[in-house]
């Protein structure tokens, strides 16, 4: 069996198909402001972030989507930590809490890589409730650190950059990119109903000046028409390079299962 831990909604975007239209504010990013001077292009920027990434042996994340719609509200919170063997996973712990109008949902894996490449899991749907366990012969975890800048790179031609104290930030260079077909898969994004061309979007990807991690990433999604109205905002930071401990992985009590 296959597993795929995912955040975010498969055919999120299909909300924005109901009539009524109701009002939403969109707030404004405020930035620092950027260097006089850029000390590298987008193309350079990337490849030292690509050659950073090949030293990352382990990761953590942590996520935020709001969506705001004619249909209501959803808040979703994500939290990881993965350990990579040459780009391959093969330890994760992650938590996902959802809430959706006034329903709450809640599910927390451990998975751990056997030595015949399967993945030996822990799972359970409440915080403190029992565990149940089994094994999975492969799992996805979605954004995956490596896929996500893998979509990154692909995107150098429309993206610009600009130089912080201690970071790069690119961000689009216009509005002719498809951000939901591109991260259909690590965001889980799909669109009905209206043109992707139709969807107001920003894009932000922070890099750390020293390392060339991959340090944030934020992205809005805006959609109000005669369709209905939709507000989206995904942000995510990274940390713990190369730090994660080996106890988050630790498999739960036997008492717990």
């Amino acid at each position: 069996m296959k597993r795929k831990l995912y955040y975010g909604f498969i055919c999120l975007l299909a909300l924005i198909c109901l009539t009524a239209c109701g009002t939403s504010n969109r707030q404004t990013k405020q930035t620092k402001e950027s260097s006089s001077q850029q000390e590298l292009t987008v193309d350079q920027l990337l490849k030292k972030a690509k050659r950073a990434s090949n030293k990352v042996t382990s990761v953590a994340v942590d996520m935020q989507l709001d969506i705001k719609s004619s249909s209501g509200n959803t808040h979703q919170d994500f939290l990881a930590q993965a350990q990579y063997d040459n780009g391959e996973l093969t330890k994760v712990s992650s938590q996902i809490e959802e809430t959706s109008g006034s329903q709450t949902s809640y599910d927390e894996v451990i998975a751990i890589q056997t030595d015949n490449n399967r993945f030996t899991y822990y799972q359970r749907t409440d915080k403190n409730g029992q565990w149940r366990n089994g094994e999975w012969e492969t799992i996805d975890l979605d954004p995956d650190y490596f896929s996500f800048l893998d979509i990154v790179y692909k995107m150098s031609d429309d993206l610009t950059i600009e130089e912080e104290d201690d970071a790069y930030v690119l961000s689009l260079r216009s509005q002719n990119i498809d951000l939901i077909s591109l991260f259909s898969d690590e965001l889980n994004l799909s669109l009905t109903g209206v043109e992707q061309t139709e969807v107001e979007k920003d894009f932000e990807i922070r890099f750390d000046k020293k390392t060339f991690y991959l340090e944030e990433f934020d992205m809005d999604l805006n959609y109000k028409g005669a369709k209905g109205s939709l507000s989206m905002d995904i942000g995510g930071t990274y940390s713990d390079w190369n730090k994660v401990k080996d106890s988050v992985f630790d498999a739960p009590s036997t008492d717990n299962i």
